[in-house]
C-alpha cells in the first residue's frame, strides 16, 4: 500500500489527465505521461499513449448528460494506473517518479490552455433597458469588476 502522499500524487495525475484531454495542453501532457509510464520502453510507451488517446476520445465523445461521470471514471482509471506504476518501483524510484508526476500535473493545473474545449452553438438573447446591465457568456470565463 502506498503512503497517502503518493496516492495524492496519483489522484492529482488522474485529474490532470481529464483536465488536459481535449485542450491545447493535451499533446505535451500526453507525451510526458506516456514517456513516464512507459519507463523507457518504446512498446510500453506506445501502449500508454494509446490508452491516453482512448481516454481523450471517450471524454470527447461522451454524451453531455454523462460527461461528468465519464470524466470522474477516467480520472479514477488513471489514478489506479499511476498507483500501480508507483507500487512497482522501489522507494527511491517512487520519490523521483512522484516528483515528476506532480510537476506534470501541476503544469496542467496551472495552464490556462488546459481549460475545457466546448463544441456546439450558443444562442443568447437579452434586452437591457434604462440603467440596467446585462452580461452574457456563451462559453469560457467571465470576470466582472465594479468600482
Amino acid at each position: 500500500m502506498l503512503p497517502e502522499a503518493l496516492t495524492a500524487v496519483a489522484a492529482m495525475t488522474g485529474t490532470a489527465v481529464v483536465q488536459a484531454a481535449g485542450t491545447d495542453a493535451w499533446n505535451t501532457f500526453r507525451q510526458r505521461l506516456g514517456r513516464m509510464l512507459g519507463r523507457g520502453g518504446e512498446q510500453a510507451e506506445s501502449g500508454e499513449l494509446a490508452r491516453l488517446d482512448r481516454t481523450a476520445a471517450e471524454i470527447a465523445s461522451a454524451d453531455p448528460a454523462e460527461a461528468d461521470s465519464v470524466r470522474t471514471y477516467q480520472a479514477g482509471v488513471w489514478r489506479t494506473r499511476v498507483e500501480l506504476a508507483l507500487e512497482s518501483l522501489d522507494e527511491s524510484q517512487r520519490e523521483a517518479f512522484a516528483t515528476e508526476l506532480r510537476a506534470a500535473a501541476e503544469e496542467v493545473a496551472g495552464n490556462d490552455s488546459a481549460q475545457q474545449v466546448w463544441n456546439g452553438g450558443v444562442t443568447m438573447n437579452g434586452l437591457a433597458t434604462g440603467q440596467s446591465r446585462m452580461y452574457q457568456l456563451g462559453q469560457g470565463t467571465m470576470n466582472i469588476s465594479e468600482s
